[in-house]
């Protein structure tokens, strides 16, 4: 049976508690990188588990699925959460035998990837 995730205003709460952002409160200019990269987005399914990005949903557009981890940045600098992924991105390229191949990368006022 899938994770269910709860709700708390805007806020996602995943069975593990773990507290997450829903795809609409990322900023404007990631969301557009990463539409330029996927083509329009017509939903987004949030995943049940993980804690170190703001937003980790599979995104659904006319070809298809994606899996999308984002966090935005931090005025003056990247923030853990944005230096987490970019380790992620790094290592991913190692593992592709193993995990979901990385796509391709956004940013722009945070930082998102995309996998299989």
């Amino acid at each position: 049976m899938p994770a269910r995730v709860q709700f708390a205003g805007r806020r996602l709460i995943t069975p593990r508690g773990e507290m997450r952002s829903d795809w609409s409160d990322l900023p404007g200019t990631i969301r557009e990188a990463v539409e330029c990269r996927t083509g329009p987005i017509e939903s987004t399914q949030p995943a049940g588990a993980g804690i170190h990005a703001d937003i980790a949903s599979t995104v659904h557009t006319p070809d298809g699925k994606i899996f999308v981890k984002a966090s935005r940045k931090l005025p003056e600098e990247d923030g853990s959460a944005v230096r987490s992924l970019r380790r992620e991105a790094t290592l991913a390229a190692l593992m592709s035998e193993f995990a979901p191949r990385l796509l391709w990368q956004a940013e722009a006022g945070g930082l998102a990837l995309g996998f299989e």
